[in-house]
């Protein structure tokens, strides 16, 4: 069984360094919108050791809608590894006109909050993203029930992702599905066993309802790769 990627979600500056981190982190995501200004190094410590760091700016309420796409187009300019932005940002469009001599790779997003268990809203939310061609495909969805959260891990069969080193297609990307929310939790874990590139996990405890320290994601893959 292939070993299985955490993504270890940074929203302090205070996060320990990259050697206290899980076996299993092979990327890292930096919540720009939580972390404040970090120390002097700590950036360059980060991508001294990993080379699959994200770089995400949510709305927060501090910086405008121009600020900023003004930093994500800055990141997108110096090549960043990867930024994750969201499907519905109003400067979507103007970055990827853009983008295309930038080695960067783009994580598209699309977050949920009201889910009925309508599949087809989410099949065709996924096939507009699919259009734009994004490395990543992340869809995350607001679940009230474990049941809804389990039927989304049917849409990895039905879109057939392909693996993290293989280019996305018109119809294909890498994707990673989840449910949001304390129902969710066992839709992370699934995901790196339907074909996602990573799954989410947190260094420690209460970033995220559904969001799991990373050291007990850990412990339940080296339980389930001994079986």
């Amino acid at each position: 069984m292939k070993p299985h990627s955490l993504c270890l979600v940074l929203s302090e500056a205070s996060s320990p360094a990259p050697e206290a981190y899980p076996p299993a982190t092979t990327w890292l995501e930096i919540r720009w919108d939580k972390i404040g200004t970090p120390p002097t190094g700590w950036l360059e410590a980060l991508r001294h050791s990993y080379d699959k760091v994200i770089y995400t700016l949510r709305h927060c309420g501090t910086l405008s809608d121009t600020a900023r796409a003004h930093c994500y187009g800055a990141w997108i300019a110096q090549g960043v590894p990867f930024v994750d932005i969201d499907y519905q940002e109003p400067f979507l469009k103007e970055l990827l006109d853009g983008w295309a001599v930038s080695p960067t790779r783009l994580i598209l997003s699309r977050h949920i909050w009201e889910y009925s268990g309508d599949l087809n809203r989410l099949r065709a939310e996924l096939r507009a993203m699919l259009a734009l061609r994004p490395y990543i495909c992340k869809l995350a969805v607001l679940c009230q029930s474990a049941e809804h959260a389990a039927e989304l891990l049917n849409l990895y069969r039905e879109f057939r992702p392909p693996s993290t080193n293989t280019p996305p297609t018109d119809d294909t990307a890498n994707l990673l599905i989840f449910a949001m929310g304390a129902v969710g939790g066992f839709t992370r874990l699934a995901a790196p066993y339907l074909g996602a590139p990573y799954t989410y996990a947190a260094y420690s405890e209460g970033v995220a309802p559904g969001l799991l320290p990373a050291s007990l994601m850990q412990e339940i893959f080296n339980v389930w790769n001994e079986e």
